[in-house]
């Protein structure tokens, strides 16, 4: 029997095959668990299964990782109740009998751009921020310009 593994997050519910694994957590497209955040290829770790059990392995980018509030520098075994940290956003691990279900949540973001696929379905249409994390900018306000 193999760990089955299911990601909930604003986006919606998905079951990930092994072929997948080990899951990368970051802000980029390759990304399997998108945070929010500028856009980076770097991931900050890897969500990995070893004998039926959960690990996690923070990477190059994985500076600001925590697991249950301690930073994450080793490679971690993951148990029921635990909650990955990145920045504000929360990953909270629920471990049972052949199965993890990791559930994503970016309530108290610091940084407001969510990847398109996070926010689809949402008033505003695939890629509008959910109306609950925009907030209004008051008249005069420096306003940032994108890159080019």
């Amino acid at each position: 029997m193999s760990l089955r593994i299911r990601i909930q997050d604003p986006a919606g519910s998905r079951e990930p095959g092994a072929g997948q694994l080990p899951l990368r957590i970051g802000t980029g497209p390759a990304a399997d668990i998108r945070l929010p955040g500028p856009v980076s290829g770097l991931a900050y770790a890897l969500v990995g299964v070893l004998d039926e059990r959960p690990f996690v392995q923070p990477l190059e980018g994985g500076a600001g990782l925590s697991l249950n509030g301690e930073p994450v520098t080793v490679t971690r075994w993951l148990a029921d109740g635990d909650e990955l940290a990145v920045g504000s956003a929360l990953i909270r691990c629920r471990c049972g009998p052949g199965e993890l279900v990791l559930t994503v949540g970016y309530g108290g973001v610091d940084y407001a751009t969510l990847p398109p696929e996070a926010v689809a379905g949402e008033p505003g249409g695939a890629g509008a921020p959910p109306p609950d994390l925009v907030a209004p900018v008051p008249a005069g306000a420096p306003v940032a310009r994108a890159w080019r």
